[in-house]
């Protein structure tokens, strides 16, 4: 598997979304520490009371 660039990741963000919801893990180099874009799913998110917390105060703060 081929790791993209930062430059190149962001060059082609679509692609790598794309790719990443089709379950194929996208590497991104940054440096020389490695990154993976992989999708989770609407299934896999856990969510604690303080996110939901966190979210509503950000929604309410758009909001107004």
């Amino acid at each position: 598997m081929e790791a993209l660039s930062v430059s190149d990741y962001r060059n082609n963000l679509a692609a790598s979304f794309h790719k990443a919801a089709n379950g194929e893990p996208v590497l991104i180099r940054r440096k020389n520490k490695l990154y993976t874009l992989t999708s989770v799913g609407n299934d896999n998110i856990l969510l604690t009371p303080e996110h939901h917390k966190c979210i509503e105060e950000a929604e309410q703060s758009y909001s107004e």
